[in-house]
């Protein structure tokens, strides 16, 4: 795999399309300071998915898109895409190109895309996992990374490592299963918070369907009975409906006689009457046909008016079209005649352009001609000149040194005297300059010892401002975590009170349809609160009426119940509000209860509602005792007679007739109690609100706390620098005391010698007068072939400097001609741009041409179809008159005929007025008949669908399983008994029977799906555990394999020293920072701080290349990482690049010579113009002026 291709639009500088194609091995891309060539490496960091506009050079991330300059409107928005050959696939994708494209708008959308389909920023950050290629990998080194790159803190420095390793995608799946396990637990807690729920209203329910099953034998003893009852009174009801049916049988006969002769009278009227109105019909009929007739008249007549208002219109249109057309006539020959204008301009530019390339190469050959021969004979006599001129000085310097000795041996011993003085005040000079050295030296280690002790100070601050950001993270932890668990609380009671948890089937399917259903105000347990200290006898009390739904009227009740028969979803109890009446204690029971200080209050009184709803309340419980225990409740009873039930705040029951209930419930905790669940859910959400604030505070107190740290962070860092500065200083003290005790031993060593000196001049002056007389001969004859020589070269520097100017005159016309033919160059370009220009200029004229044409034949088309038209509409109109004159003359014919008929016919609807009569009067005897026929009938009809919808028999199958009873009146004393039975257990809850079953399957189900999820949360356990060993393993083989191949680097590339990596805590090696450590050649081992910028860069350089030696990336991008290095190292950072372009393609910003001359391509980045960058190819030596320019 490698780096294809870079598509860039918009991106910063680069306003225009800009494509740079890569090969194999090493480009280079070069231009000077200012042009964007750094921007390409911005473009490569924002498509890998950079989301920092710091990094990327800018303040927001709309600063990546072309923000205009002086001649080009900004762009809307940028984009950038990168081509990857994937013929290895080493990319998870079946295409031999993968391209990953990113766009951005002014508006602040992204887009993503690979191989042209729409993705996500996490797709395209997977799609790279462990490949080497990120915006964060090091396979992308950009501007100050370097500097970065040992700056960092360890644990900042540990990624690129664990890009090498290939745990990025491993450390990703830990993160998701990490997020997988934090849900897991979430839905566990939110689980045993509902089991909770369930586990307190199943208890309950327990004791309601035990009731209710009670209930349901009672009630089949009194079916029993009341069937017994329904089909004596049947029997009865049915021989009385016999009676009323033979009188209606002799009414219905004089009736039918009756009718009989009305029906012959009828017919014939009937006849009469459909004769006259077919006359009418046809009066009519006629009328609207003349109506009619005038109406088309006046809509053709309007139609005729619009036709030749279109036709106007048209010939308008026509005769614009007409000027239109001979304008794009005259504009394609404007067009034509300009296109043939550029291409003869262009041909002369490029004759210019090959003109000037002869000349170029003309004037370059005639640059090397004749210079060398000259410059190689100047050479030679120069150098003999030279050989002349030493020999010429060295007698002459002997001369001189032997008169100079001569001299100064007569004079030494009061030189020797004048020398020793002035060594002696420079010794103690020297002395005074190393006393002062001393000094300087003492106070730079007072001030250091002093920067020391504020360090340690500064140190023990920054820890204990570091412990307390730790105690207020873990406490903002903790108030998380409970703002958390009340998140859940609230969110489990929301759900339980939108959900209607709790409630009967029949009961909830109601309330989630209330709107629906029309009128229904809600159940009781909605409509009433009650203070905490009363709910479990409340509820108690209330028992399944909890669940009653209050409607507004009986109707609102019939639709619920229908609603629920239609969906056989269930019963439930309504308590119409129209007739629901209040049930209240005497006064003289309120005076005996009054009496009684163990009595809490009827009931009712202890319940708060909406006064609406106040009848409701007291007719459930305004007969109902509140008193402290179950003793207490065993004397109210007796006091009132056991004539109402009494309970107690723990939910014992004294019902009338003196029965008790009572015992262990789970009604005592607030989420089993329906009353109780708004007033925990709004318990909840107060106290939520409470933790979050109190996260609010100590999240500003946590921040607080970090910026304290972080500037006691930055005086230990500043106080660091110091001491370092301090230990410089120290360091240069000690050097210069060093010195001046070096200095004062050499002038010791000085005044020794001069003694020593002067025993020898001596000896020297007989010797030296000797040699002078034999070296003043040989530099006479020395003179005079000095001069003819000196002659001979002056003539051939002046030939040299001549031909020089020439040479300066033609290289100042070259550089002429080609700054000419690239002028010449960019006008044959414009030229043809503008011909291009031209060419689409023209062709869309003649297409407007041609569309202007097609519309004016339509127009024609249409103006012929329309004054067609208009002809036929004037011959429509001409009919319509005609056919109105003939309408008009039969409506007048029919009048006269229509009068005459009229008369005939009121004689006979008189007659049969007075036979309606007679059939009225035996029309009510037959309608009394048949009243009480029918009313017998109903009451049968009621009795049996009685017997039906409240029992579901009919009347022949209840005779024959239910005899009717012998005594009437003892059976209907049984049916009141029973009732009263019923009565006396209070109220049931019809659905507790099937809602306790629904709840405990629901338990069950939950309480297995609380099994799994533990068993997932294991197995995720498991999971990080195995990752974390397997990166653990991995980055500790590939920190081995760095750490060998980063020594050896080091030591090619500085020519020997030592390196090292060092982990920072090596029992931890999932988090572990990693340290450098340098030791150039020739320095003691230091901070990487103290290095100087060359060595820095050559560190991380030597980084770089120990990640490539142990895991090659498929390409490398690099800008300016070799700027702070010297020549030298620069030729070797390049030979390295060499050895690793086999594996691996670089891309490398550079200004650098050495880097430029081991690269396989280079691009130039220009700025032609003004804020706009522009890709060239150029070559080595265009390169070198590019960037120096």
């Amino acid at each position: 795999m490698y780096l294809k291709r870079i598509e860039l639009l918009g991106f910063k500088s680069f306003a225009d399309r800009t494509v740079l194609e890569f090969g194999p091995g090493i480009t280079a891309v070069v231009g000077p300071n200012g042009s964007g060539k750094s921007n390409i490496t911005d473009a490569v960091r924002w498509v890998l998915g950079e989301q920092s506009a710091k990094t990327l050079r800018g303040s927001k991330m709309e600063d990546v898109i072309f923000a205009g300059s002086s001649a080009r409107r900004p762009k809307h928005y940028a984009e950038v895409s990168l081509t990857l050959d994937n013929q290895s696939g080493a990319l998870p994708l079946e295409y031999a190109e993968v391209t990953v494209t990113r766009r951005v708008y002014r508006t602040g959308e992204s887009e993503y895309a690979i191989c042209g389909q729409p993705c996500r920023l996490k797709d395209i950050a997977e799609l790279f996992y462990d490949t080497g290629v990120g915006k964060e990998a090091y396979a992308l080194i950009g501007q100050g990374r370097v500097e970065e790159i040992i700056a960092a803190k360890p644990e900042e420095r540990r990624a690129m490592f664990e890009e090498a390793a290939g745990i990025v995608k491993t450390k990703a799946r830990k993160r998701e299963a990490q997020r997988k396990l934090e849900e897991t637990e979430a839905n566990l807690t939110r689980l045993a918070d509902i089991l909770v729920e369930l586990e307190n209203q199943l208890g309950p329910l327990a004791e309601q369907a035990e009731k209710a099953r009670r209930h349901q034998a009672l009630a089949d003893a009194l079916r029993e009975r009341e069937i017994g009852l329904l089909v004596h009174d049947i029997a009865r009801r049915h021989a009385r409906w016999n009676a009323a049916k033979e009188v209606l049988a002799q009414c219905q006969a004089a009736h039918n006689a009756l009718a009989d002769e009305l029906a012959r009278r009828e017919a014939a009227v009937a006849e009469a009457q459909a004769a006259f109105a077919r006359l009418e019909a046809e009066r009519e009929a006629l009328q609207q046909e003349l109506l009619a007739l005038s109406e088309e008249g006046e809509k053709t007549e309007g139609q005729r008016d619009v036709l030749r208002e279109r036709l106007r219109h048209l010939d308008e249109r026509l005769a614009e079209a007409e000027k239109t057309a001979a304008a794009l006539v005259e504009r394609e020959a404007a067009l034509e005649a300009a296109i043939r204008r550029q291409r003869a301009a262009r041909a002369e530019l490029a004759a210019a352009a090959e003109r000037l390339e002869r000349q170029v190469a003309e004037e370059q050959e005639r640059l090397a001609e004749g210079e060398e021969a000259l410059r190689a004979a100047l050479e030679q006599k120069k150098a003999a000149y030279i050989d002349l001129l030493n020999a010429s000085a060295a007698v002459r310097n002997e001369i001189r040194t032997a008169e100079q000795h001569v001299a100064q041996l007569r004079q030494r011993l009061e030189r020797l005297r004048a020398s020793r003085e002035e060594l002696a005040t420079a010794l103690r000079e020297k002395e005074t300059e190393e006393q002062a050295a001393r000094e300087a030296l003492a106070r730079a280690q007072e001030e250091l010892a002093g920067c020391l002790g504020l360090l340690r100070e500064a140190t023990a601050r920054q820890r204990q401002a570091a412990v307390r950001a730790d105690e207020l993270r873990e406490a903002l932890r903790r108030a998380q975590g409970r703002r958390e668990t009340l998140e859940a609380r609230q969110s489990v009671l929301r759900e339980l009170k939108e959900g209607y948890q709790g409630y009967v089937q029949g009961v909830r399917e109601v309330l989630q349809n209330r709107e629906a259903i029309g009128g229904i105000h809600g159940a009781v347990a909605e409509l009433v609160s009650v203070p905490k200290a009363y709910e479990l006898a409340v509820e108690t009390a209330l028992g399944g009426a909890l669940q009653h739904v209050v409607v507004d009227d009986e109707a609102a009740g019939r639709r619920a119940i229908q609603f629920l028969k239609e969906r056989k979803a269930g019963r439930a109890t309504f308590l119409p509000l129209d007739v629901i009446r209040g049930r209240e204690l005497s006064a003289a029971e309120r005076n005996k209860l009054a009496a009684c200080p163990d009595v809490v209050g009827v009931a009712a009184d202890l319940v708060r509602c909406e006064s609406r709803y106040r009848d409701v309340v007291s007719n459930l419980l305004g007969t109902v005792v509140v008193v402290k225990d179950l003793e207490a409740a065993n004397r109210v009873a007796r006091l009132l007679g056991y004539r109402h039930r009494v309970v107690t705040l723990d939910g014992d029951v004294v019902n009338p007739g003196g029965s008790m209930t009572g015992g262990f419930s789970k009604k005592g905790g607030d989420a089993a109690s329906l009353l109780g669940r708004q007033r925990e859910l709004d318990q909840v959400t107060r106290e939520r609100e409470a933790v979050t604030a109190e996260c609010a505070r100590l999240e500003r107190e946590a921040a607080a706390a970090r910026e304290r740290h972080a500037a006691l962070e930055a005086e230990v860092d500043r106080l660091r620098a110091r001491i370092e500065a301090l230990m410089k200083e120290e360091q240069r003290c000690k050097e210069a005391v060093h010195a001046r005790q070096v200095e004062a031993g050499a002038l010791r060593e000085r005044l020794a010698l001069l003694e020593a000196d002067e025993r020898l001049y001596t000896q020297e002056i007989a010797r030296l007068e000797a040699e002078l007389s034999r070296a003043r001969e040989h530099l006479a004859s020395l003179a005079a072939e000095e001069e003819a020589l000196a002659a001979d070269i002056r003539a051939g520097e002046e030939a040299l400097a001549a031909k020089a100017r020439d040479r300066e005159a033609l290289h100042a016309r070259v550089t002429g001609l080609k700054v000419e033919l690239a002028r010449v160059r960019e006008q044959v370009e414009a030229r043809q741009a503008e011909e291009e220009r031209l060419r689409r200029e023209r062709k869309q004229v003649a297409a407007e041409r041609a569309a202007l044409a097609e519309q004016v034949a339509a127009w024609q088309a249409q103006r012929r179809q329309e004054a067609e038209q208009l002809a036929e509409t004037e011959r429509r109109l001409a009919e319509l008159k005609a056919t109105r004159g003939r309408v008009a003359q039969r409506l007048s014919a029919l009048a006269d005929e229509r009068e005459g008929r009229r008369a005939a016919l009121a004689e006979q609807e008189a007659a049969l007025r007075a036979l309606r009569q007679r059939l009225h009067e035996a029309e009510e005897r037959l309608r009394q008949a048949e009243v009480r026929a029918s009313r017998e009938d109903v009451e049968l009809e009621n009795a049996l669908a009685a017997l039906r919808e409240r029992y579901g028999l009919s009347y022949e199958l209840a005779r024959e399983r239910y005899a009717p009873p012998e005594d009437v009146e003892a059976a209907r004393r049984e049916v009141e008994r029973l009732r009263a039975e019923m009565d006396a257990l209070g109220p049931v809850n019809p659905g507790a029977i099937e809602e306790y079953e629904r709840l405990a399957e629901r338990y069950r189900f939950l309480t297995e799906q609380k099994a799994d999820l533990e068993a997932a949360k294991a197995g995720l356990y498991r999971m990080i555990a195995e990752l974390d060993e397997e990166m653990a393993k991995r980055f500790a083989h590939t920190f081995a394999a760095v750490r060998d191949a980063f020594q050896h680097v080091f030591r090619h590339l500085f020519g020997g020293g030592k390196a090292d990596l060092v982990l920072v805590d090596p029992s931890d090696l999932l988090a572990t920072g990693v340290e450098i450590v340098a030791q150039p050649p020739g320095k003691k081992p230091q901070v990487l701080s103290l290095l100087s910028g060359g060595e820095k860069a050559l560190t991380a350089i030597s980084l770089l290349f120990a990640f490539l030696h142990v895991k090659a990336v498929p390409f490398c991008i690099l800008d300016e990482v070799e700027a702070a290095l010297d020549e030298a190292n620069v030729r070797r950072f390049a030979r390295y690049l060499r050895r690793f372009a086999d594996r691996t393609q670089f891309i490398v910003v550079t200004h650098r010579k050495g880097t430029m001359e081991e690269a396989d391509a280079l691009y130039g980045v220009t700025m032609q113009e003004s804020g706009v960058s522009k890709l060239v190819s150029v070559r080595l030596e265009d390169a070198q002026r590019l960037v120096s320019a």
